[in-house]
Parts: structure tokens; C-alpha cells; sequence
């Protein structure tokens, strides 16, 4: 919205889901408005459904506060369930995600991230905890992850994919 620090996003994305051989349909609405310490206040909520195969629901927050002249700390809360096999046994996945990240400048940051799936079976773990690093010049843009993460559906601008779970630890540049 002109003259204030707030603004609306509004998206749907239809195709076909290749591999399920399904229609996808996936809406996402998000507002951004300030909040403390010159910060801001992020809500983001989306649902995608595939007929009669899955659905899934998405609800974020996520907020960031200046601290120091060009730092910043981001705390974000995801929630996510997601219901699959709608076409013969269903099952339900609930995922809980917390993240922690302080931005150092605009080219360095550190993160924290915690992963809570309590409809994870024991043996496969329910809580998942990592540490990552990022640090970017021009087109040089360098990554360092160690911890867990349950892997799963990952949502990112409207579009959805698979991600497998990781344990370990990985640096990753891209130029």
C-alpha cells in the first residue's frame, strides 16, 4: 500500500502434477506490515490440493527486528499438514518448523532451525535440530549446513517439491 509500510501478496498456481498424473491447484495469501524496532511482521497461509490424491495446508510467521546499524534477528514459526493417499489408505503428516537467524550484513548470517513431526514413528525421530551459515558477494553465494531435517514438502513462491531427509553435515557455492 503506497505511503505505508505494508502490502498484500496473492497467488494461484494451477498445472498438473506429473508424477502424481493429477490435477495441482495451490493458494497462497500473505501480508507484510512493520513492527518493532524498525522490523517487520510477515503472516503467509496457503492450500494446495491435488483431487482425490492430497492436500496440503501451510500457515508462517515470521518477524525480523534491527538490532545494530545493518543487522538484524529473524524468528519464524511454520506450521504444516498435509494429508496423502486420499485415493486409498490416507495419511496425515503434521510438521512443526522454528528458526532463528541473525544477519550479520547483508552478506553474512548464521541460522538455527528446530523440526518437530509428531506424526513421525519413533524409529524415524521426531526432532530434528540444525545450524547453517550463509555468506554472499555479487554472484558468489556460499552455504554450510550441519544438523537434521526431516525432508518432505517444501513450499517455496507457490511451487511445492520433495525434499529427502538429511543428516550430516554439507558446504555448498554457487558462482
Amino acid at each position: 500500500f503506497v505511503g505505508t509500510k505494508t502490502s498484500v501478496e496473492a497467488a494461484f498456481l494451477a498445472g498438473e502434477d506429473r508424477v502424481k498424473e493429477s490435477p495441482v491447484n495451490h493458494g497462497v495469501l500473505g501480508v507484510k506490515f512493520a513492527g518493532p524496532l524498525s522490523g517487520s511482521i510477515e503472516v503467509r497461509s496457503g492450500y494446495r490440493w491435488l483431487p482425490g490424491k492430497e492436500n496440503l495446508a501451510h500457515a508462517s510467521l515470521k518477524t525480523e527486528w534491527r538490532t545494530f546499524k545493518g543487522q538484524s534477528l529473524e524468528l519464524g514459526a511454520l506450521k504444516q499438514i498435509r494429508n496423502t493417499n486420499l485415493d486409498s489408505i490416507p495419511t496425515r503428516q503434521d510438521r512443526n518448523l522454528l528458526s532463528m537467524t541473525y544477519n550479520f550484513s547483508s552478506d553474512f548470517n548464521l541460522s538455527l532451525g528446530y523440526e518437530y513431526t509428531p506424526t513421525n514413528d519413533l524409529e524415524l525421530g521426531q526432532h530434528f535440530g540444525n545450524l547453517g551459515a550463509s555468506y554472499t558477494t555479487g554472484a558468489f553465494v556460499s552455504k554450510a549446513f550441519i544438523g537434521k531435517t526431516n525432508g518432505g514438502t517444501q513450499c517455496s513462491g507457490g511451487v511445492c517439491r520433495q525434499v529427502p531427509p538429511f543428516t550430516g553435515g554439507m558446504v555448498e557455492s554457487t558462482y
